[in-house]
Order: C-alpha cells, then sequence, then structure tokens
C-alpha cells in the first residue's frame, strides 16, 4: 500500500538545483559583504577581513562548481584542471597577501581570479564554442561574464518556487518524521530555559561563553533589521542570481552544435592586411632612421633618458595588442583550404610580415623600458610592464611559428602568461624592487 502512494506521488529531480541555489545564496553574501566594507558588516563576519571573504568565496565556488558539475555528469579532465589550479593559486595568492597595501599586483590577481573561474566553469561544462581554448577565447569570456549569467538572471527564483512547491506536494512518512522531529525540538526550549541558567550557575567558563555567544546572536539579529543590511541582502541576492546563471547557463541548459567559422573573402581580409603592413613600415624606417641621434642626444644632454624611454612607450604597447587582435581575428576568419591553395599561403606570409613587424614593435619597447630601468632601477609598474611585453613577445613568436606548423599558440600563449603572472605574483615584488 505504501508502495503504491509512493508511485503517485510527482517526483520533481531538481535537487542539485536547490542545492545550487543554497551555495551561490552563500557566495553572494560572502561576496556582498566584501564589497559593502568592514564597517557595516554584521557577526561574525564582522572581524574577516576583506581578503579572507574573497578567499572563502573562492573556495565556495570551486566547490560549487564541482559539485554542479558532477550532478551534471561532467568530469574533471586535464584542460579543466590547468584553470582550476589558476583559480585556486589566486584565491590562495589573495588570502596570504591580499591585505597587503605594498602589493600594487593585488587588483590584478583579483582580476586573474575572476576571469580564470570563469573560464575554468566553462572549461568543466564543455560549454566553450569551440570546445577548447583558441582565438575565440575572449569570446567565450564575454559569454561566460556577461550573456550565460544574465541570460538565466532569473532562474534562482524558479528553483525557489521549485523548492516549495516540492515541499508541498511531497507528503512522505520522512516529511512527518521530520515534522515530528521539529515539533522535539520545539518542546525542548521550555526546558532548555531551565536547564541552561542552571549550568551557567555551575560553570563560571560555561557562563561566560553563553553569554558572549547570546550577545553577538541577539546583535547580529538586531543587524538584520537595520537599513544597511537590508541593501547587503539585496546586493547579496543580485551576485546570488547571477553565480545561479553562469552554473545554470553553462551545465544546466541542452547544447545543440556550436556556431562554426564565418569566412570572409580572402581579397578583403588581403587588403586589409595590406594597408597595416605598408604602414608600420614607413613607421620603421622613419624610427630606425632617429634613433642613432636620439641616442646622441642622451650623451650630450640635449635629451633626457627618462623623456627617450617614456616618449611613445604606452603606445607601442598598444599597437602590439591591437595587432594581436588583428592577428586572431584574420586567422580565424580566413577561409580554411588545402595546402596548395594559393589564398592560403598569401594568409601565412601575411600574417608572417604582420608579425614579424609586431615583434620589432615589442623589441623597441622592451628597449626603452630597460634603458629607462637603468637609470632609474625596479618598481613594480616597470616590472609588471616588462612581464607584459615578454608576454606578448613570446605570444607573437608562438602566433608566427603557428602560423606554418601545426601549433596550438593561442592556447600555450594564454597558458604561458598565466603561469609567469602567477609567478610574478608569488615572487613579492615590493621585496627585490625600489617600490
Amino acid at each position: 500500500m505504501e508502495n503504491q502512494e509512493r508511485e503517485k506521488l510527482p517526483y520533481i529531480p531538481r535537487t542539485e538545483q536547490w542545492a545550487l541555489g543554497i551555495m551561490t545564496l552563500l557566495a553572494g553574501y560572502l561576496y556582498s559583504e566584501m564589497l559593502y566594507g568592514e564597517r557595516f558588516r554584521s557577526f561574525p563576519l564582522a572581524v574577516w577581513p576583506w581578503e579572507a571573504l574573497l578567499a572563502a568565496f573562492t573556495v565556495i565556488f570551486i566547490a560549487t562548481g564541482l559539485f554542479y558539475g558532477y550532478k551534471n555528469g561532467k568530469r574533471m579532465d586535464w584542460s579543466s584542471n590547468i584553470y582550476l589550479i589558476f583559480t585556486a593559486a589566486a584565491g590562495l595568492w589573495v588570502a596570504l597577501w591580499g591585505g597587503d597595501s605594498r602589493q600594487d599586483i593585488c587588483p590584478y590577481v583579483v582580476l586573474f581570479l575572476h576571469g580564470a573561474g570563469v573560464y575554468w566553469v566553462l572549461a568543466l561544462s564543455g560549454n566553450r564554442l569551440d570546445g577548447r581554448l583558441d582565438e575565440r577565447g575572449l569570446a567565450d569570456l564575454l559569454r561566460g561574464f556577461v550573456l550565460l549569467p544574465f541570460g538565466y538572471f532569473g532562474r534562482w527564483f524558479a528553483a525557489l518556487a521549485n523548492f516549495f512547491r516540492g515541499i508541498l506536494a511531497v507528503k512522505t512518512r520522512h516529511n512527518r518524521t521530520a515534522w515530528q522531529a521539529a515539533a522535539g525540538i520545539l518542546l525542548s526550549i521550555p526546558v532548555a530555559c531551565i536547564v541552561v541558567p542552571l549550568l551557567m550557575g555551575a560553570d563560571e567558563n560555561f557562563n561566560r561563553i553563553v553569554t558572549q555567544v547570546a550577545g553577538s546572536l541577539f546583535s547580529w539579529i538586531g543587524s538584520l533589521w537595520n537599513g544597511q543590511r537590508v541593501m547587503v541582502w539585496v546586493l547579496a541576492l543580485l551576485i546570488c542570481c547571477y553565480l545561479f546563471g553562469l552554473f545554470y547557463g553553462a551545465f544546466g541548459t541542452e547544447k545543440g552544435e556550436t556556431p562554426g567559422r564565418r569566412a570572409l573573402p580572402p581579397a578583403m581580409l588581403t587588403a586589409f592586411l595590406a594597408m597595416f603592413l605598408a604602414l608600420y613600415g614607413i613607421f620603421f624606417l622613419i624610427k630606425l632612421a632617429e634613433v642613432p641621434q636620439s641616442l646622441g642626444d642622451i650623451r650630450t644632454g640635449e635629451l633626457l633618458r627618462s623623456t627617450y624611454a617614456r616618449e611613445g612607450f604606452f603606445e607601442l604597447c598598444w599597437i602590439a595588442s591591437i595587432n594581436f587582435a588583428i592577428f586572431a581575428l584574420v586567422n580565424w576568419y580566413w577561409p580554411e583550404g588545402t595546402r596548395e591553395n594559393r589564398g592560403l599561403k598569401v594568409k601565412k606570409v601575411c600574417l608572417t610580415v604582420l608579425g614579424i613587424q609586431t615583434l620589432a614593435f615589442i623589441l623597441l619597447a622592451l628597449f626603452r623600458m630597460g634603458f629607462y630601468i637603468a637609470g632609474f632601477g625596479l618598481t613594480f609598474k616597470r616590472v609588471f610592464t616588462t612581464w607584459f611585453m615578454i608576454v606578448l613577445l613570446v605570444t607573437f613568436v608562438l602566433m608566427t611559428a603557428g602560423n606554418w606548423r601545426k601549433l596550438e599558440a593561442f592556447r600555450l600563449s594564454v597558458l604561458f602568461g598565466c603561469i609567469t603572472f602567477l609567478i610574478l605574483a608569488y615572487s613579492n615584488i615590493p621585496a627585490w624592487t625600489a617600490g
């Protein structure tokens, strides 16, 4: 009879979404407490610095991804393990040195932590556009940061409504047992009100601990009605919906076919590249002609070393970064063909010339930075900028080589950048620089 009753009961297979909702709400609350500042934090988080809250958020974020991925049949592989390591390493750095005001690299580590965490979720869920890290990796990040979270922003409320429907619809022996247990706890409260004061009078230490815990608890309950606390919870709910949308969108939706390549005419792309190649060629002819004169002016004192080193440095960095985007987009939108395809050979030649020109830009910028460091020493900004230029240098070497050989240049360059960034962060820059 009991089995027949159970067969008639509605089955709602969404318990993993209920757990996801609780975990994302906790993560959102920790993140909102971190954003709102120490002044308005409540017990017990009032004594937690922001870096501890962000580290705790990272732990819950990772646990949520592993749990929800497991429930959706996803297992960690080599690729997702790499991004999990990056996320955990960045979270650990924040926990260790996030509160040190001398660590100017801290904002970049926090930014790296968010990017690595989102990309890890996409890698674990198999929800990347091409199933791997390539030229469309930035598009994947855009999807992970914006499209998925806001596209499924209201799903948390749907899971909450489903949870209450499940409580109201499912009436089994287990529910009766739970209500009976709750009634027993309720009946024990009057007796506990008699026993606890007796225990407090019997032991001074017990009395002090209970008094402290009760005072903190009442203070926390009172703070919940404060207007500032209401804003913290509103922010926590918004962050919770954002995180729930990210995980639900990455793991919980049906995946169709991913968009393929959209090829553009080779003549259009060739003309597009030719404009930049000619422009850069003219620039280098002019620049190389003036280098000897500039160095001579520095020796005679007519030109300051700092002025020469700074002049055009950041412009060169921006040009190198823009060329990276040009290289990746042309490589992606060029029509695929065989090795005998003449258009494909034109692409390889043009991109190789662009890569060599960009390497020249980077080396020129590195020369200026080295010239500046030799005269004025190391600081965080000089070290960080040098690291950035070295990453660009290695990236263009790999991408130029990958233009002729089968090489996952984009993925290798990103891995190189992430690993060297973490090495730089863990090297404790203030200990070996002037400031």
